[in-house]
Parts: structure tokens; sequence; C-alpha cells
């Protein structure tokens, strides 16, 4: 994920969560599960510790624990998503960046309609789909 960190350090759009507590995921995890949701994927975790959530003009990565409300992961999916095998993860002005537990894949899905836009077996090439340095 070396080229997604660079492009966010250089970026000066954007607002940069600091990194994630690692001590917060267990419970998190266990949070997600007893909603109904899956658990996070590790590599995505592993963004997270870099940084935890990232808002853009038009697009955002969610967080486990970030300052800004609007990047809080749990609640993003509470009033967004029904419980599932599918969690969202981030957004831009069009899609939401879904991760499918059971196919271990993420999706770039529409958000009006619920239709699969594309789909990333990685989770930098998926984070990449949503964070525009423009």
């Amino acid at each position: 994920m070396t080229n997604l960190y660079e492009m966010l350090d250089a970026s000066q759009v954007i607002h940069k969560e600091k990194p994630l507590d690692t001590r917060l995921i267990i419970e998190f995890q266990k949070k997600l599960q007893k909603a109904g949701y899956p658990a996070l994927p590790p590599a995505f975790l592993s963004f997270l510790k870099v940084y935890d959530g990232v808002l853009m003009t038009d697009s955002a990565v969610l967080g486990i624990e970030p300052s800004k409300s609007e990047l809080n992961l749990f609640e993003f999916n509470i009033l967004h998503n029904r419980p599932g095998k599918r969690l969202i993860l981030g957004y831009d002005e069009f899609c939401y960046l879904t991760y499918d537990a059971i196919e271990n894949m993420y999706f770039l899905t529409d958000r009006d309609f619920g239709d699969d836009l594309d789909e990333f077996e990685g989770v930098e090439t998926a984070l990449s789909s949503i964070i525009h340095d423009d």
C-alpha cells in the first residue's frame, strides 16, 4: 500500500485521522458481529493502523474511532447498511466501497440501486477506487 500512503501523505485537500489504537480492534470486531455485520478484514485493519479514517471533498474511508463523527464506520453502517454479509468501508459521491466477508472481496456498490459496479481482490486497489487526489 506504499503508493496509496504516499499519495495520502502528499495530499493537502483531505483530513487524515491519526493511527488506530490497536487495543480497540477486538472490541470493535465484537461490536460489529453482535450487530450482525462481518468482521473487518485484516488488510483493511492494516490501513486503519496508519489512518483511522480519511475524508476528502467527495469521498471517505471510514474508521473505528475517528475524531470526525462522519467517519465512524459502525454508525455509518447502522444508518446506511442492513446487517448481513457486507460491510461499508468507505464511499464516494456515487458508490459505497463494501467488503463481502463470504467472498473475501471488495466491491464498488451503487449507492442508489445497490448494484455492484466493480470488484477488487486487494484492499489497496479497492481504496484507491474511492480516494482520489483531484
